[in-house]
């Protein structure tokens, strides 16, 4: 970005995660992931610090302030934050630069194995990364590395049903919708979904979901692995009093069968 140059951000989600404007929102997003990838060599194992007795290198509070003070220096936040309120959003902000340094290392690692293991070449964004490359592949390639993985492929494959709308999440898929939607209705077709509960209607379009433009009703689609079935089943349960969803327990709960809170936490 450049120097001296500083872009407004005026809102902010639920979850802190800034909304508007859109276009000074992608450039956000994206700076994140340019100044995670500069600043954090991919030798670093973990995000946060480990539990005692796991000798392993970590990004330190130190290197998530200077992540932090690097991007503020291309951002302004709305003056009426409270020091509360900021901290919610630097909490946010380092959690999405977590995930973008871990997908960097995840892309990085799959590209080299692909090649059959051939060492890349460190031109371009790839030039800082050349002086600790050999520190990760130690890394991946050691037992306890391999044997998270195989951990964490497990309790992928638990997951039955994946989103579809890419890293953009629900902000990006939203508009889309209502417009499919918009669509529909103007050419005099209900859309089955309009009277759905709208954390229903969203999960279902969110991971796969299809209408058929011509009818408005749902048209199978396999990535849903029948969850589509169980949440009309769900609803029309809810319709008829049959099922009474509450905050805990509601149509989507159930057709997942995936508890909100099981047990104390």
């Amino acid at each position: 970005m450049e120097a001296g140059v500083k872009y407004n951000i005026d809102a902010f989600s639920l979850s802190w995660e800034p909304i508007a404007p859109e276009s000074h929102v992608a450039k956000f997003v994206a700076q994140c992931g340019v100044i995670v990838r500069d600043q954090i060599p991919i030798s670093i194992q973990e995000w946060h610090k480990p539990k005692e007795g796991r000798l392993v290198s970590y990004v330190d509070e130190r290197a998530k302030n200077l992540l932090w003070d690097t991007l503020m220096s291309h951002f302004t936040l709305p003056e009426g934050l409270t020091e509360r309120e900021r901290e919610k959003v630097k909490q946010a902000t380092l959690k999405k630069m977590a995930t973008q340094f871990q997908t960097w290392k995840k892309k990085l690692w799959a590209k080299y194995v692909n090649a059959e293991k051939k060492t890349p070449e460190f031109t371009g964004p790839l030039v800082k990364v050349k002086d600790h490359w050999d520190l990760f592949v130690q890394h991946k390639e050691s037992d306890e590395a391999k044997q998270r993985s195989i951990i964490n492929k497990t309790n992928a494959e638990k997951k039955q049903v994946h989103h579809v709308m890419g890293p953009g999440g629900y902000k990006s898929g939203l508009p889309k919708w209502d417009a499919a939607e918009r669509k529909m209705i103007a050419a005099g077709v209900t859309p089955v979904t309009l009277s759905w509960p709208p954390r229903c209607r969203n999960w279902f379009y969110g991971h796969g979901g299809k209408l058929d433009p011509q009818t408005g009703q749902v048209i199978v689609k396999a990535s849903l692995k029948g969850a589509d079935k169980e949440l009309i089943a769900a609803i029309k349960d809810a319709r008829l009093g049959v099922f009474v969803p509450d905050r805990e327990n509601d149509e989507l709960t159930r057709a997942l069968k995936n508890p909100e809170h099981p047990g104390r936490t």
